[in-house]
């Protein structure tokens, strides 16, 4: 049986883990296969047009990362034991 905290922990890690994979192969996309893309995103009104490539790095990352562990939330609360419910509540 898994706890609360660490379905948290393990929501997060995979988020952490699986938006630094694609941040890194982002990496290397921009730098070899498309040198194009970074400018054609800061043409978008979707991203500044300061963007850097740490920026895309650090911003890939913080959005994998963000629903992770809110997915990981909503998840936990499916799963949180009953014995975490009030006892004493009025139907």
């Amino acid at each position: 049986m898994i706890q609360y905290f660490q379905g948290l922990a393990i929501g997060a890690t995979v988020g952490v883990v699986s938006s630094a994979v694609l941040a890194l192969f982002l990496m290397v996309f921009v730098n070899t296969l498309d040198t194009e893309y970074l400018a054609s995103l800061q043409a978008s009104s979707l991203f500044p047009e300061g963007l850097s490539k740490l920026s895309l790095f650090v911003l890939t990352i913080l959005y994998g990362t963000v629903p992770g562990v809110l997915i990981a939330f909503i998840a936990m609360q499916w799963f949180k034991n009953a014995d975490h419910t009030m006892t004493n509540q009025v139907k």
